[in-house]
């Protein structure tokens, strides 16, 4: 298989035709990036069009998403018409409760993975979150109702909203379970979730390798000036940031292969992984109140578990 065949594999023909056609129009999008205490920061983005405005994931807990709706307002006086979930982690969808209320009319779109995995609670996210936040995190019923009437994308759909038409590449489990992104037609900008991380460790919660062939993908699919909004971190980022979301992973992997030739990962194994990766990325905080160094342990296990399952 090509790279090329690979790219349309994993990224969908339709995210393709509009990244090779774009006209490059201007387009405003608007961010915000909640600030709390005991969780990381996690970013929310959106856009007018003459039917409404587009928002890009929900935020985490509800004082988060009261707060976003604060934001949208004082950028304009459309309601929201649409609400894409990029992924099912509660820090993109936990607020849905919120902004469902502020915005009766809207549209959640994602794919069946994701709707699935809110619904059902999958990974069991929506318990612990509900444990560790009390009532700041919307219960179980609150979130399934939120998602009752969820639109389901599939991998190369296109849905137009008033003046703009929207691509939807649906990727396979890496980060996530699985992740919707969005291109927006005859624009340079698209919204890829959590497939680059800013100033934080990647964690593979899912795929490593998935992740590593999905940035090849993305950076075979757009252009140095296309605008990529992602779900932490300072946004917007150029493809540049895929080179080094990858050399971070890559690195990983390779440290991770290596000590598992043997079939396990030891504690001390584990701890000089860690140590080697912080050499690397010095800069890196920690998140939701753990340290860099916990965050890159649960990584490390993450990967070497899925090592395990595939026999290397």
């Amino acid at each position: 298989m090509t790279r090329f065949q690979t790219t349309r594999r994993l990224l969908g023909a339709a995210i393709l035709l509009l990244s090779t056609a774009s006209l490059a129009q201007a387009l405003d999008v608007h961010s915000y990036a909640s600030q709390v205490n005991d969780v990381d920061s996690a970013n929310s983005h959106w856009f007018e069009t003459n039917a409404g405005v587009v928002l890009i994931d929900a935020q985490r807990l509800l004082p988060e998403a009261e707060r976003l709706v604060r934001h949208i307002r004082a950028t304009t006086d459309q309601d929201v018409a649409m609400i894409v979930v990029t992924h099912a982690h509660t820090d993109h969808y936990g607020g849905l409760p919120v902004l469902r209320e502020a915005f009766p009319n809207a549209r959640i779109v994602t794919d069946q993975t994701t709707a699935e995995s809110i619904r059902r609670d999958a990974r069991g996210f929506i318990a612990m979150r509900n444990e560790r936040h009390g009532d700041r995190f919307a219960p179980q019923e609150a979130l399934t109702e939120a998602m009752r009437d969820a639109e389901i994308v599939i991998d190369g759909q296109m849905i137009e909203i008033g003046d703009e038409t929207l691509a939807f590449a649906v990727l396979d489990a890496s980060e996530a379970e699985s992740t919707v992104m969005v291109k927006v037609k005859d624009v340079d900008v698209a919204f890829i979730g959590d497939l680059i991380n800013i100033g934080a460790p990647a964690v593979p919660f899912e795929s490593l390798a998935n992740w590593l062939d999905q940035l090849d993908a993305i950076e075979v699919t757009f252009d140095a000036d296309d605008r990529l909004y992602q779900g932490h971190g300072p946004a917007p980022v150029g493809v540049s940031a895929v080179v080094d979301q990858r050399r971070f992973l890559s690195t990983m992997d390779d440290l991770v292969r290596v000590a598992m030739r043997d079939g396990t990962l030891t504690p001390a194994e584990e701890d000089d992984i860690v140590f080697q990766l912080e050499r690397g990325w010095p800069f890196y905080q920690g998140v939701a109140g753990n340290t860099r160094q916990e965050v890159l342990g649960f990584a490390v296990r993450r990967v070497s578990e899925q090592l395990e399952v595939v026999g290397q």
